[in-house]
This record gives C-alpha cells, structure tokens and sequence, in this order.
C-alpha cells in the first residue's frame, strides 16, 4: 500500500510538469477547442498504456539496447509532428470549434506517444521501481502501474485542455489574433520536435 501511495505522487508530480505532451494538449485547446484538446489527451495516455505493455512484457528494451531503433522511432515521430507543422502553415486557418471536431486528435496523441521512444525508456525506468518485490505476475503489476500512471495524466491533460480552450473562444471571436494561430501551432510543434530531441 506504501509503494502505491507514492507510486500515485511521484505520478502526479510527473505529470504536472511542463513537457511535450502538455504543449502538445494546450495547442489542440488553443486552436480546436475543449473536445479536441480531450481526444489528444486520450489518445495520448492510451499510447502510455500501449508503451506500459511493451515495457511489462520486455519488448521496449530494444529501444535501450538499439541506439539505431531509438533514432529510428524518434526520427518517425520528429517526422510526424514536421508534417503537423507543415499542415498548419498550409492550412487558411486550423481555428475550430467543438461543433467542427472528429477523432482526428484522438489519433494525434496517441501517434505523438507511440511513435516517442523516450516514453518507452521512461516506463522501463519508472515503473519497476513500484512493482513489489517477489511478485509472481510481474507484468500485470507494470499493466495495473502504467494504467494507473495513465489515468493521472489524463486528469491532468483534461485540466490543461479545458483551460486552454477557453482562449480558442478568445480567438475565435477575434479574427485579428486568430490569423496567427496557424504560426503559433506549427512553431509549438517544431518545439515539440526540439524537446524529444534533448535529453
């Protein structure tokens, strides 16, 4: 019960701290809105849950072993966010509002999280320190762990997109700003390309 108290704090810490994935939150917010911003959200915890598995069953050890396969996930993912920017700058305007949303940002997030090896290394790190030791079910202890740590992070990202929201009906009613909402969203994602690529 100890381990899962602090397991369920230092998740919570994690969490709150600005990085890629709340940039990546605040700008579905900003410039599509309260629904989009929770689709990203879920698609993003639902690839921490995918990463959680691999790491509980052994297979994201690869991307600690392989500096080749860690370039190649990350390049991918780098790719991924390049060509969101690009789609920005194309795009009249990327300004919507929730009557205008699909499940495209479900898609966006969990793509973000998959396709991110440095949330691979993070679960296999993190998440064995709260396992208990001698535990005869391992990998369904890491699941439990990892969908937990995911749940946690959703409050959080819920919490950041129904903020950040609030300024997409700002801008919304506000054509002058909004004409540079499209600058805005692809340099968010050109920073998020930076941020995976620091360590």
């Amino acid at each position: 019960m100890q381990n899962l108290i602090l397991f369920v704090i230092a998740s919570a810490s994690l969490a709150v701290i600005p990085g890629p994935d709340i940039l990546f939150v605040i700008t579905q917010g900003i410039t599509q809105g309260r629904k989009a911003a929770i689709l990203t959200s879920t698609g993003l915890v639902s690839g921490c849950i995918f990463h959680t598995t691999l790491a509980a069953f052994g297979i994201s050890i690869i991307f600690k072993q392989s500096k080749f396969a860690f370039l190649i996930l990350q390049i991918l993912g780098s790719c991924y966010l390049l060509f969101l920017a690009y789609k920005a700058l194309k795009s009249d305007s990327i300004l919507k509002t929730d009557s205008d949303i699909s499940s495209s940002g479900f898609k966006k997030g969990i793509l973000m999280n998959i396709l991110n090896p440095k949330v691979a290394l993070f679960f296999i790190a993190f998440l064995p320190q709260f396992v208990n030791k001698g535990t005869k079910h391992f990998a369904l202890d890491m699941i439990f762990l990892g969908m937990l740590f995911a749940f946690i992070s959703w409050i959080v990202f819920v919490i950041c997109s129904i903020l950040s929201a609030q300024f997409n009906k700002f801008f919304i009613k506000n054509e002058k700003f909004g004409k540079y909402i499209n600058k805005f969203a692809a340099s968010a994602y050109v920073t998020i390309v930076i941020l995976l690529f620091v360590s």
